[in-house]
């Protein structure tokens, strides 16, 4: 069967979430499945090892002169073409034309809670794609439990329709580092001072804010060490960076910028611990990374979180600033090592290997419904 694949998340250069999910399921599906062939719509050519295809892999380069539009208008034009069994939507909206058999990945719904933290482009985009979601999806993949529960409850939809997949991670990255290890990180990036690490963009819905006032709080009351911020501005970053220059301790509040992957797990296994602050997710990925590298984990209890760390975290609520401190205060004082080995056996659940074959096994189910359905009408 021929299987069309938007790729152009996995294709970015600065990945995050959604983009790393998308990355590392092509790259799994390369070494999974040899017999079908694949399509990867980009809107730029292909870069690093996604370029690197097997005989069973085409890229298809579709250029597009507007700035908006590519995925709905010029996709759907490249598929009406192709007329493939089936197309993956990784995130969000399908192009006007699909595939005979379309699936998407549906991640969470922070912005039906929080509508606040999204600009009006990312709603009316995301509303779009719920409207798409209901009526041209044959099968939705989530990634949690709670993310599943929430499209059911919310949209109606039947439960049947929806497989829950979670993501995996890159186990020869993050894994435990030696003290040797972490301190010659230390002393290449200049780290003198023990650190509290936030990952993720710098936006809103990350809360940020909170965790800025949770620092101050923090060293207020005599806390030790600085927070870095690991990520590229996003929506409200205008609010976050006043809140930074508002801080009486403004010098130890350090913005890393955007870090590539392979950098991230010694970050982790040298901090204090890592901070999730977030209102809302689906999964959570920084948090099963972080537990893999033994590093402790502090995260509210919004959405899948309590889920996917398995509960080997210090939890806390999301707006509740005082209460970050207070875990701050706690983790940095003593840290428990029976919670951060518990958190090391917890990340062990999650394989990109194992995301990969169950998303190949809903691609394989999909075709065979299809082929059911066409050959009932003849």
């Amino acid at each position: 069967m021929i299987i069309a694949i938007d790729a152009s998340r996995a294709n970015r250069p600065h990945k995050t979430g959604t983009e790393w999910y998308a990355y590392n399921i092509i790259q799994g599906l390369k070494k999974a499945d040899s017999s079908n062939r694949y399509f990867l719509y980009t809107d730029r050519p292909l870069e690093g090892q996604l370029a690197e295809l097997p005989p069973n892999f085409c890229a298809y380069r579709l250029r597009w002169p507007f700035g908006r539009g590519w995925n709905y208008a010029r996709l759907g034009l490249a598929l009406a073409q192709a007329k493939p069994e089936i197309f993956w939507q990784p995130a969000h909206n399908f192009p006007f034309v699909g595939g005979q058999s379309n699936i998407i990945t549906w991640h969470d719904l922070a912005y039906e809670y929080y509508p606040e933290l999204y600009s009006d482009a990312q709603l009316r985009s995301l509303r779009q794609g719920v409207r798409q979601l209901r009526t041209r999806a044959d099968k939705i993949i989530t990634v949690s439990d709670h993310s599943k529960n929430d499209i059911v409850t919310r949209y109606q939809i039947p439960a049947s329709k929806i497989e829950v997949i979670h993501l995996g991670i890159n186990n020869y990255l993050f894994r435990p580092y030696s003290t040797a290890d972490i301190e010659a990180f230390k002393k290449r990036r200049n780290i003198e001072q023990p650190y509290f690490v936030s990952i993720g963009r710098l936006e809103d819905k990350k809360n940020i804010t909170n965790l800025i006032l949770a620092f101050n709080e923090y060293k207020n009351k005599g806390g030790e060490g600085q927070l870095r911020l690991l990520g590229s501005p996003g929506f409200g970053y205008e609010t976050i960076r006043r809140t930074i220059d508002d801080s009486s301790y403004k010098q130890e509040i350090i913005e890393e910028g955007y870090i590539p992957q392979s950098e991230l797990p010694l970050f982790m296994a040298a901090a204090t611990a890592l901070i999730h602050p977030s209102y809302y997710e689906g999964f959570g990925l920084t948090v099963v990374e972080a537990q893999a590298v033994g590093c402790p984990v502090l995260c509210s209890v919004s959405g899948s979180l309590p889920e996917v760390t398995g509960g080997q975290a210090l939890f806390f609520q999301a707006n509740d600033y005082e209460e970050i401190a207070a875990n701050m205060d706690t983790v940095s004082a003593q840290p428990d090592e029976s919670l951060i080995h518990r958190g090391i056996e917890n990340a062990r659940r999650f394989t990109w290997e194992a995301a990969v074959k169950k998303t190949l096994a809903v691609f394989e189910q999909a075709l065979k419904k299809e082929r059911q359905r066409g050959s009932e009408e003849e």
